[in-house]
């Protein structure tokens, strides 16, 4: 949301002054409550690098199912169907992706 709604338009840096790395993300239905998103100034009291953000909500709903979390049933997860749900899976694409993060991971080392 950071430069995206009222309070930060210009996209405050929120690390070092050179980096938004600290944001908020949100459905669009929380979207449509978002007040303000405020980057506050640096405290090194609360952080060694980082400024802390604030975001505003309306949550004052007259009608609680208009909240799309509030809508969705969960489902249960049932026991038997563990090896069904393991077989969904695509091992080649599993192990691909697999070895892709390990080889980033290396090469950072």
């Amino acid at each position: 949301m950071n430069s995206r709604v009222k309070g930060d338009y210009s996209g405050k840096e929120t690390c070092k002054n050179v980096s938004s790395v600290d944001y908020f993300i949100c459905t669009p239905d929380l979207l449509k409550r978002v007040i303000c998103l405020n980057v506050l100034d640096f405290c090194p009291l609360l952080s060694d690098v980082h400024c802390p953000i604030e975001l505003i909500l309306d949550l004052n709903v007259e009608n609680p199912n208009m909240l799309s979390h509030e809508r969705t049933k969960r489902k249960l997860w049932v026991r038997n169907k563990v090896q069904e749900f393991a077989n969904t899976f695509d091992m080649t694409i599993v192990n691909k992706i697999y070895y892709e993060l390990c080889s980033m991971e290396d090469s950072s080392n």
